[in-house]
This record gives C-alpha cells, sequence and structure tokens, in this order.
C-alpha cells in the first residue's frame, strides 16, 4: 500500500499542474482576446493624434492587432493608408501605403499614453513627393506649433501618448516619385527595399542599413543622369546625438550601382545652424567595363560579352561646411587612358579611348570660382574619331564658355564596333567642326567680334531604320551653321515612309539657355507634299486608354505626350497633303508654336470632309499635372457620314450623328482634360457651339420610329430636316441642346434637353399636332361629348384644335427612348371646357324657364301649375339622362386608359427579351405604367361622377322652385 507522504505529494502535485494549467489556459486567453479589447482604442488614437497634427487627409481601410507571434510585444498592422493633399495638392496622395505595420510595448496599451513603440514596417507603398516653382511642398503637412497652439491650447503642454523607443525600421516594395519643380531635379525610384536596426533611443548608437532599388532615374536641368540604374547599398554609420544636433560617422559600406562598386568614408554632421561634411568616394575597385553600365548604350547592349580595358581614375572629395551663403569645397574628376572597348563578334573595336575632366571649387559662398574642364575627349573606330575640349568658368556672375568639337562619322560603321538591336541600321556621314569662346556679356553687350562663334554641323545621305521604323527616316543634307547670335538651320531635306519635308530656320539664345535656362527661341518653315501624321502619333492600347486613371492621385505624366517647358519655337507650314489615321487632309496651312508646355495651334485651314476646316487651340501640359486642351473649329459643308466616321468623340457628344447623311456647317470651341491618346475625359468637357445644314437626312433612327408610332404617322424613322439652325453647350458632363425649331414628318416641332456621354438623353419636343395623326379612338370620344353638347338649342361650341398643342418628353437611352406626352391632358381640357359651357347654357336656360313662368302666373294659374309640374318632371328626366350620359362616357374613357396602360406594359416586358436583369426592372416600369394608368382611370370616373351628382342636385333645386 501506498503511504499517506507519497498520497499527499501526489496531490500537491496535481494541485500544481491544475493552477499552472489554469493560469497558462488564462495567458492563452489574455494573449487572443486582448488584441480585440484593444484594437479600435488604439486605432481612434493613432486617426486622433495624425488628424489632429495633419494639414491632410488621412484615411485607413482594415487594421488588425496581434500579441502571439510577437510577444511581449504588440503587432499593430493598419491596411491601405493613404495621406491626401488639400488646396494646391488637392486629391494628390502623398502616400498610399498597402500594410503598415508597428510593434508596441504590452504594458503600454493599458495606459493608452506614453506608448512605447519598438518598431515601424511599411509594405507596398507609393510615395508622390512634389515641389511646385514657388517652393509648395506637399509633404509640408505637420502643423507648426502655433497652429497646434491655436486650435488645441488645452493640449499645448500635455505628453505625446506615443515614445518612441524605435530599435528597427523596413520598408518593402516602395515606389517614390519626387518632382521639384522649382530646382528642375526629378527622381523616380521603383522597388525599394530598405532596413535599418539600431538602439535609436541611445545617444550614441550603430545603425546598419541595407537598400536594394529595382530602377533609379535622376534628371536635373533637362538631363538625364541616372536611367533605370540597378543600386545595391550597404551602410553602416556610428550615430552621435547630441543637444546642438547630430553626427553620422561611415564605416563598412558598399555601394553599387548597376556594376559600379564604390564606397563612402568620412562623416556628415547636421547642427542647429549648419552643415558639417567630410566625405570621400572610394572607386579603387571600379574598373573601366564597370564605368561603362552606366552608359545606357552598353549597358543594354551585349555588356556581358564586352571587352573593355584602360587605365580608369575616378575621384570624389567634398570637405567644408553647408549654411546659408558658404559651401563646402569639392575636387571631383575623372581620367582614361588607352581605352579601349571590343565586342567579340564584331570585326572591330573602339579604340585610344582618352577623357582627361576635372571639376574642382574651394568652398566658400563664391561659386564663380568653380571650374569645370573637359581637358581632352578622344575616341576613334574604323577610321572615324570625335574630339572634344570644354572649358568653363564664372558660372554665377558672367558665364565663359571654351568649346572645340570636331567629328567625322561614317554612321554605317557604328555595327562594326556596337551592337545594334535586330533590324536597327544606320547610313549616312556625321561631320562637325565647331569652336566657341567668349562669355555671355559679351552677347548681352551685342559685342559679337568679341565672342567666337564659328563652324558647323552637317549630316548627309542619313538612313535610319528600325522595328519601329521599317520604312526609315531619311535625311538628304542638313546644314547647321554656327553665328554669336543663332544657330542657322541652312537647309534639312529628308523622307519618312510617305512623308518628305523641307525645313529651314533658326535658334536664337542658344547661350543664354545653355547658361541661364532662359527659353531657347526657334523660328522654322517646313514645307512638304504629302505628310503622314500617324507615323509620329504614339500608340495607345485602347481599354488601357479608356480606363486610365485620370485624377491626379499617382498619374504618370510620363505616359502622355510631354512638351518642353522652355522652347519657343515656331513651325510656319504649308502641307499639300496630310494623313491622320484615314483621313485625306488638303491644302494644310498656318502655324504651329511650341510656347511653355504648350502646343499653340494658330490659324489652321484645310481641306477636307467633303469640305473646309478651320482650326485654332493648344494642348497644354502642365508640371506633374493632367495636360488639357482648349479646341476651336469652324467646319464648312462638312459630309456628317465622314465626321462621324473619323471622329468618334463626336459620336459620343451627339451619337444622333451616325444615323445622319448629308453636309452640316459648324462651329464649336471645347476645353476639356485629356487622356495619354488625346481623347477628351468627357466629364471634364465645357464648351459651346453652334450646327447649320440646309438639309439632313436621318435613316433608322430608333426614337423617331417610336415617335411615329406614338403619334400615328408612318415611315418617321427615316426622314429629312431642312433649315436646321441649333445652339448647343457642353455643362456638367451633359451636351445641352438650345430650343429650335424643326419639321418633323411636316409637323412644326421646338426641341430642346440634353444628351449626357453615357448615352441618357432628357428632351422635350413642343408639336403643333394635326388633328389627322391623333390616335381616332381618342378624337372620336372627344367629338361624342361635343356633339352631345351641340343638342342644346341655341348652344354654339368649336371643334376641337387643328393642330392641337402638345407637349413630348424624350427619356431614357439613346438606344431605348421612352416617349410621354400631355396629349389626353389637352384633350380633356378641350372637352372640359364643352361640359363647362353645357353647364352655363343650362342654367341660362332654366332660368329663362323660370322668368316665363312668372309672367303668366298672373293669369293662368292652374295651367301654369300644371305646366310647371309637367316641366319640372322633363327637367329632372333630362337632368339624370345627362348625368347617366357624363358617367358613361367617363367610363369609356378611363377603361380606355386602362387598357393603353396595359399595352405599354406588356410591350415594356416584352421588349426586355430574356435577360433576367432587364426583364425585372422592366416589370418594375411596367407597374408603376400599370398603377399611372388605373389611377388616371379612377380619377377620371371620379370627376364624372361629381359632375353628374352636380347635374341632379342643381336640376331638384330648379324642381323645388317650380313648385
Amino acid at each position: 500500500m501506498e503511504n499517506k507522504n507519497t498520497v499527499k505529494k501526489r496531490s500537491t502535485l496535481r494541485k500544481i499542474l491544475k493552477w499552472s494549467g489554469l493560469t497558462f489556459l488564462f495567458l492563452l486567453i489574455a494573449l487572443i482576446t486582448i488584441p480585440f479589447l484593444f484594437q479600435d482604442k488604439i486605432k481612434d488614437l493613432v486617426l486622433a493624434q495624425a488628424n489632429k497634427m495633419l494639414k491632410a487627409d488621412i484615411a485607413v481601410g482594415d487594421f488588425d492587432l496581434t500579441i502571439i507571434r510577437t510577444f511581449p510585444n504588440m503587432t499593430f498592422t493598419f491596411n491601405d493608408v493613404t495621406i491626401t493633399g488639400r488646396e494646391e495638392f488637392d486629391g494628390v496622395r502623398l502616400v498610399d501605403i498597402g500594410e503598415f505595420q508597428t510593434r508596441i510595448g504590452f504594458w503600454s496599451i493599458f495606459r493608452t499614453s506614453n506608448i512605447e513603440i519598438y518598431g515601424i514596417e511599411i509594405s507596398d507603398a507609393a510615395f508622390d513627393v512634389r515641389i511646385l516653382e514657388d517652393g509648395t511642398a506637399n509633404y509640408d503637412i505637420v502643423k507648426s506649433t502655433e497652429e497646434l497652439a491655436e486650435e488645441y491650447p488645452e493640449e499645448l503642454d500635455e505628453q505625446s501618448p506615443f515614445n518612441l523607443k524605435l530599435r528597427y525600421y523596413a520598408l518593402n516594395n516602395i515606389d517614390l516619385r519626387y518632382a521639384d519643380d522649382q530646382g528642375d531635379m526629378y527622381l523616380d525610384i521603383l522597388g525599394l527595399s530598405h532596413s535599418g536596426s539600431g538602439d535609436f533611443t541611445a545617444d550614441i548608437t550603430d545603425l546598419r542599413t541595407q537598400t536594394a532599388i529595382k530602377e533609379l532615374s535622376f534628371a536635373m536641368d533637362n538631363l538625364n543622369y541616372l536611367r533605370k540604374v540597378k543600386l545595391d547599398m550597404l551602410m553602416n554609420m556610428k550615430m552621435t546625438f547630441k543637444d546642438d544636433g547630430y553626427t553620422f560617422e561611415l564605416a563598412e559600406n558598399e555601394i553599387t550601382m548597376n556594376e559600379v562598386k564604390l564606397a563612402l568614408d568620412g562623416s556628415y554632421g547636421y547642427f542647429e545652424n549648419h552643415q558639417e561634411m567630410h566625405l570621400e568616394l572610394l572607386a579603387d575597385r571600379t574598373t573601366f567595363k564597370d564605368f561603362l553600365s552606366l552608359v545606357p548604350a552598353f549597358y543594354l547592349t551585349g555588356y556581358e560579352s564586352m571587352l573593355a580595358n584602360g587605365d580608369f581614375n575616378l575621384n570624389a572629395k567634398i570637405s567644408g561646411s553647408l549654411d546659408d551663403s558658404n559651401y563646402p569645397a569639392f575636387n571631383i574628376s575623372s581620367n582614361i587612358r588607352n581605352g579601349r572597348i571590343r565586342y567579340p563578334d564584331l570585326p572591330s573595336s573602339i579604340e585610344n579611348i582618352r577623357l582627361d575632366f576635372a571639376t574642382v571649387f574651394a568652398g566658400g559662398a563664391n561659386l564663380d570660382n568653380m571650374t569645370v574642364d573637359l581637358k581632352k575627349f578622344h575616341a576613334a573606330f574604323d577610321g572615324n574619331t570625335i574630339d572634344a575640349e570644354l572649358l568653363l568658368r564664372s558660372l554665377i556672375s558672367d558665364p565663359r564658355m571654351a568649346l572645340k568639337l570636331q567629328s567625322l562619322v561614317d554612321l554605317s560603321k557604328l555595327k562594326n564596333v556596337i551592337p545594334l538591336e535586330e533590324g536597327v541600321s544606320y547610313n549616312g556621314i556625321f561631320a562637325s567642326d565647331v569652336q566657341l569662346n567668349g562669355r555671355m556679356s559679351d552677347l548681352d553687350n551685342e559685342d559679337y567680334e568679341a565672342f567666337q562663334a564659328e563652324g558647323k554641323i552637317a549630316l548627309s545621305s542619313f538612313n535610319y531604320v528600325s522595328s519601329d521604323l521599317p520604312d526609315g527616316v531619311t535625311v538628304d543634307e542638313m546644314l547647321f551653321e554656327f553665328t554669336p547670335q543663332i544657330l542657322l538651320l541652312q537647309y534639312m531635306n529628308g523622307q519618312m515612309g510617305i512623308t518628305d519635308f523641307q525645313m529651314k530656320g533658326s535658334i536664337d539664345n542658344y547661350f543664354g539657355y545653355f547658361f541661364r535656362d532662359e527659353p531657347l527661341e526657334g523660328h522654322f518653315d517646313l514645307q512638304s507634299n504629302v505628310f503622314d501624321l500617324n507615323a509620329f502619333i504614339p500608340t495607345f492600347d485602347e481599354d488601357e486608354a479608356v480606363n486610365a486613371d485620370v485624377n491626379t492621385e499617382g498619374i504618370l505624366v510620363e505616359e502622355y505626350v510631354q512638351i518642353p517647358n522652355n522652347l519657343y519655337f515656331t513651325f510656319t507650314t504649308r502641307i499639300g497633303q496630310l494623313l491622320y489615321e484615314d483621313m485625306d487632309i488638303r491644302n494644310f496651312t498656318g502655324k504651329i508654336v511650341l510656347d511653355a508646355d504648350k502646343l499653340d495651334l494658330s490659324s489652321l485651314n484645310m481641306q477636307t470632309l467633303g469640305g473646309e476646316v478651320g482650326l485654332s487651340g493648344y494642348y497644354h501640359t502642365p508640371k506633374r499635372a493632367i495636360p488639357n486642351i482648349a479646341f476651336s473649329y469652324d467646319l464648312r459643308n462638312i459630309d456628317i457620314e465622314l465626321l462621324s466616321k473619323h471622329f468618334a468623340t463626336v459620336e459620343k457628344m451627339a451619337p444622333v450623328i451616325q444615323h445622319a447623311r448629308g453636309n452640316v456647317s459648324s462651329r464649336l470651341h471645347l476645353v476639356s482634360d485629356v487622356l495619354p491618346d488625346f481623347s477628351p475625359v468627357l466629364n471634364t468637357v465645357t464648351g459651346h457651339g453652334k450646327l447649320t445644314s440646309n438639309a439632313v437626312r436621318i435613316e433608322n433612327l430608333k426614337f423617331l420610329e417610336r415617335l411615329g408610332n406614338f403619334i400615328d404617322v408612318s415611315n418617321l424613322e427615316n426622314t429629312t430636316f431642312r433649315n436646321l439652325n441649333i445652339y448647343f453647350e457642353f455643362i456638367d458632363g451633359l451636351l445641352a441642346v438650345k430650343p429650335f425649331d424643326v419639321n418633323i414628318g411636316n409637323i412644326r416641332s421646338t426641341v430642346s434637353g440634353t444628351t449626357s456621354f453615357e448615352q441618357e438623353i432628357d428632351y422635350i419636343i413642343d408639336m403643333q399636332l394635326p388633328k389627322s395623326v391623333i390616335p381616332r379612338e381618342i378624337v372620336k370620344l372627344a367629338e361624342q361629348g361635343i356633339a352631345q353638347a351641340k343638342r342644346i338649342p341655341g348652344f354654339e361650341i368649336k371643334t376641337i384644335p387643328d393642330p392641337l398643342d402638345v407637349r413630348l418628353k424624350v427619356l431614357n437611352t439613346v438606344t431605348d427612348p421612352q416617349i410621354s406626352s400631355n396629349l389626353r391632358e389637352r384633350l380633356m381640357e378641350e372637352v372640359g371646357n364643352v361640359r363647362e359651357s353645357v353647364k352655363e347654357a343650362i342654367e341660362e336656360k332654366v332660368k329663362e324657364v323660370i322668368d316665363s313662368a312668372k309672367a303668366v302666373v298672373k293669369e293662368k294659374v292652374e295651367d301654369i301649375k300644371d305646366d310647371l309640374r309637367e316641366r319640372r318632371d322633363k327637367l329632372l328626366l333630362e337632368a339624370q339622362e345627362r348625368a347617366d350620359r357624363v358617367v358613361a362616357e367617363a367610363r369609356v374613357l378611363a377603361d380606355r386608359t386602362r387598357r393603353e396602360a396595359n399595352q405599354n406594359a406588356d410591350r415594356i416586358i416584352s421588349e426586355a427579351g430574356n435577360n433576367p436583369i432587364q426583364r425585372r426592372l422592366a416589370e418594375e416600369s411596367a407597374r408603376k405604367v400599370r398603377d399611372t394608368g388605373e389611377s388616371s382611370a379612377r380619377r377620371i370616373e371620379s370627376e364624372a361622377q361629381q359632375r353628374a351628382n352636380t347635374i341632379m342636385q342643381r336640376a331638384r333645386e330648379e324642381a323645388e322652385r317650380l313648385e
């Protein structure tokens, strides 16, 4: 038997296990339930704090809170986080984050203040950073202390509920677009992954970061410095935080750009009034071939097999202070000696490559002391040579340039030294011999003798062919001549496919454009016998164009054809035959002007579409915004069928045009945003216009067919409209047609209304409807009432007006118009007037009878009494007959109304077909039609009964008086 001590030990063990299990179970339940209890509270706290501090709109989609995976910390996850700008950046998404995670101290959530944040991770995000020309930035969204004090004075001294104890951060799959219009600087980063770890709460910490970028592009002052470069970077540094700022000391870092391997050494400090930097770029592991990987022409065409050798050197140092007036010193130089590039599969190589480049600045406030020297660039291949020298001085106050460029290149030899894409070939001779030497002040003072500018750039027998241009581009001869004032294009003659062109002109202010970013002006005369515009217009996928997101929430302006913002070029054009899509345009003349982000069309005239066309307007591409157009045309005697065929936009705006035949003249002024394929964004269209025509034939128009059935006019769907004079305008996404007079099948009418770009219609037609086209049943019923009234002795009444003024409403869609009218109401008005006249006539007759009886009563009292009794009975009998007749006529009219409503309802259901959705909608419409018909029928019966009761009541009153 077990002793008591053994039993006691087992009992104690069971209790320990029991309470341990219960404790574990409690903790497990807590770990599962606590996130659900506190996630809403923390989310509301985060959003409340963000909305207090930001001058932007923040939105959050789903969110989640978990502890099990990251115990003892909690992971709080926001999905679909967006920050959208206001005012100048209304609708622009600065931030669009797919997932935002932060790790929070577990016990701090119970306080809802001093919440400790240990980690942040952002995934699948896009950042759109913009700086306008006036310096306004869309990232400047944090309210100032003064603004916060004014809005939340009671909370100014309160501590933030969040305490940053950051240990790590990570960015995964990030796209960043940076556009600085003020500095003319643009950066595109695609596929960024970056992470960093360290104790950010310590005064001194070691930060370790890793960065990978799939594509990096950088442009400044209209020059592309990096284009889709792949970058990997390992950056380690010691961070020291002090009261007056912080410093970074770099160590163990490596930067790889394509194949170029670099490293940074030194330190950087940020202080209250200045920045201190001492940095050196180390490129001792970079070869000449590695350097060529940054040149797209070499990196994208057989780079792996390319052989490149030569002495290569790259040095860059920057040292000193940067503040409001001073700049640090820098020295950047690169040298290539005995460079050679050879592709094994090609017969020749690029030889004797030499580069000697340096730019130096001693530091300080005067940037005029900066020097730029390209002392030598030389390359030779297969008997061709290129030589260049460049010296720049006094770049700020009075720029001086000394340039020499000499080359003689047989372009057909390029294929011998550089791999070309399949289908690409070059031919022709390029020659240059240019010398420029002088200062900007010489040109400002018009001292052209002191500024040396002479030389030529020539191209002859040039031909370029590619898969995109199988017909090739040919330039028979081109000659540019340099003078101090202008670049003179003496001539350029060539052909592209079936397009021939002859051009001459000049480019002014090229020196001011290069040094001061002043507008570059040009004036050219372009002539062509045949010009195929289709070859110059980029193609777009129709579905992508239709579904394009045309707001400012991240649309890529690169998708659009951009107009340069600092060019002013004027092209005076004379083209014998211009081809656009499948249009044939003749005698095209006018001016085309490039002017500060705008392509301006001035007084263009042409013969096309069977008539004459005058055009003017512009295409405007503001920086980082949706392009827009202003467009005016004057069409004279244009064939409608050709207009509909070649301009789909016109058909969307006026769908009736596809059923029209004939010639029209029209004027239009239109303003709209545009899609990348140049078609207008329909809901932004505003404008007005006029259309006139002597005769337009309409064929197979559904609306006219239904109108003909409605008013009993056959073959109305094929009719001719004459002497049209129509004014219209675009308002709020609608084409609004102002009232105009027209004969519809010899019926005088006035038409007005709107058509939406979704093909919804809302029109009113006021018609002078001849009696002959009114449905016979309705006319017969009205005439019966009039005939009864005419039986009253001495009573005169007019017949139904001929024509009868009737209003029609046309609703629903272009393809399924629904027509209603006030025809019955108008006829009821006419019948109602008859009945009122009959009532007045009866009352007058009764009055005559009474007066006559009173005159005779004195002589023949007994005879009169008998006569009055007889008259009383007759009066009541006639009144009863009239009352019965009114009720009977109303019953017929009511039954007719019910029958027509049921017929219309049945027709609506029948036209819906077997589609269950359309049939369900049709059944609902049919029910409403039946209900309306029943309501009208009951109203007719009720009003008739009331009139019958009134007739009998008045007859009884008159009968009582006769007694």
